[in-house]
């Protein structure tokens, strides 16, 4: 997707760039209404809107995004203090990574 992430371990979440905030609503505002249905129901069931954008895009395997959404809860819930959207951001972004590295492989 392109986008620039900030992470953290904060409770509270990180402030994301103006420019990043741009991108994912200009991306949201190029969705049908279908597509964009589906971002609101994986958003709310993955508690992250870039692992969303990640199967909504065909970047990661239901079964990935799966574990890693559960993951960050889990570790939330254990520690209190890590936030979804940083062990979210970083899992979507190597899941993305290798989705796209297959892509260049089986072309090649």
């Amino acid at each position: 997707m392109g986008w620039e992430l900030e992470a953290s371990a904060d409770i509270a979440g990180p402030t994301q760039p103006a420019a990043t905030i741009e991108a994912v609503r200009r991306w949201l505002e190029g969705l049908d209404s279908w597509r964009l249905a589906a971002v609101e129901q994986l958003t709310a069931a993955c508690k992250s809107v870039v692992l969303a954008a990640a199967l909504l895009s065909a970047a990661a395997a239901a079964a990935a995004a799966t574990a890693t959404a559960r993951t960050g809860r889990t570790r939330t819930t254990r520690t209190g203090s890590l936030v979804m959207t940083g062990t979210a951001a970083t899992t979507a972004a190597a899941m993305a990574t290798a989705a796209t590295r297959r892509k260049t492989s089986r072309s090649s």
